[in-house]
């Protein structure tokens, strides 16, 4: 039987990432290779790398970048992959779908689909997307979201629609330490996950967590004010909040993690009360999957890609993303009645387990590839 050979391209190799690879490898009668888009990388993983590296003295601005783009073009086409599978769909890995031949899936996880660039490279951007989605064999988006900014992008001329596949997560790494919501700390923790920047809407947050003190509420905020890489706007952000905090001497009742390893953001899932997501838009609202994964409670801003899954009052929350006033009161309900969490959490878990597992993902994209 001919043993199907499948090049796998994304942009990063995150613990998600290389979760999804260890799985792969297993299957049987299919060949994975990784052709990583970040060249430098030199992470394990689980599957033969395809590398394309230029030789320095030819590494040189722009014409350096288009000499990459021409090298790892070749090497893609050189390997003959019967079928060639995109994670995350970067505009730089969707231009090799663009070029090559044969069969392509694409998997949208996050929010590189949701286009909030400038026109110029908006349009880029939107070009590139719209040949990959149409030229794609079969096309996955984690929400319904994506499924409709697919549809856009393309004019709606998709022969096929997207299909809704949730982000899976290897439950093994979410842990809890009991069925019952019960008070953790002194002080009710609230966790915001997100990075620092405007998009994630955060400041909402903190707002929000002021009034409660204000109004003598025993509450603190753990918050990220970082972003994922270098970042002008993140660092000037970040000040403009901690500014806010000063204004209002409540200093002690907040707290600031930076860059963590993924088994340390766990343990800070498991140590809050509440977990909290207010973001302007989201591709994949993976925080929120985590914590009802860990079984911590949480409140979600309500946008097309967390009402796609979450039933306000049966295993999470949801609120106008944009008013404190209404986050507030939500928590403030939550305070005064803990015990009557209890089923919202276990719901929580119940969904993740059921819809949003790594092996019911894993097992969709092998379907297909034996399919095609």
């Amino acid at each position: 039987m001919h043993k199907k050979k499948v090049v796998i391209i994304g942009n990063s190799l995150s613990p998600h990432v290389l979760n999804r690879l260890f799985l792969l490898s297993k299957a049987k009668n299919i060949s994975f290779f990784l052709f990583d888009t970040n060249l430098n990388s030199d992470i394990d993983v689980p599957i033969p790398r395809i590398r394309s590296a230029i030789p320095k003295i030819l590494d040189l601005p722009k014409i350096g970048y288009l000499l990459k783009l021409f090298c790892s073009l070749s090497k893609l086409l050189s390997a003959k992959p019967d079928v060639i599978f995109i994670m995350y769909c970067s505009k730089l890995s969707l231009l090799y779908s663009i070029f090559y031949k044969g069969k392509v899936i694409l998997s949208f996880w996050g929010s590189d689909l949701l286009n909030r660039t400038d026109k110029k490279k908006g349009y880029i951007l939107r070009s590139i997307q719209k040949l990959a989605i149409l030229k794609a064999d079969k096309v996955y988006c984690v929400s319904k979201e994506l499924i409709e900014e697919a549809n856009n992008v393309t004019d709606n001329k998709l022969m096929k629609a997207p299909c809704l596949l949730m982000y899976g997560l290897d439950l093994k790494l979410y842990t809890f330490s009991s069925n019952e919501m019960k008070q953790k700390h002194e002080y009710f923790t609230i966790y915001s996950p997100r990075w620092c920047l405007p998009l994630y809407n955060i400041e909402v947050i903190i707002d929000a967590v002021i009034l409660l003190l204000q109004a003598g509420e025993k509450v603190r905020l753990i918050y990220r004010d970082v972003y994922i890489e270098e970042s002008d706007e993140a660092v000037q952000f970040s000040v403009m909040l901690a500014n806010k905090i000063k204004q209002f001497d409540f200093g002690n009742n907040f707290q600031v993690v930076g860059l963590v390893e993924k088994y340390e953001l766990v343990k800070i899932i498991q140590s809050s009360d509440v977990v909290i997501s207010v973001s302007h838009f989201d591709g994949t609202p993976l925080s929120i999957l985590e914590a009802m994964a860990c079984k911590t409670l949480t409140i979600s801003g309500k946008i097309p890609s967390t009402t796609n899954f979450i039933v306000h009052g049966v295993n999470g929350y949801l609120i106008d993303k944009d008013s404190p006033e209404e986050l507030a009161q939500q928590l403030k309900y939550i305070i005064r009645h803990r015990n009557e969490q209890i089923n919202i959490i276990e719901n929580a878990r119940l969904y993740v387990e059921t819809h949003a597992n790594i092996d019911r993902e894993v097992a969709e994209y092998v379907k297909v590839i034996n399919e095609i």
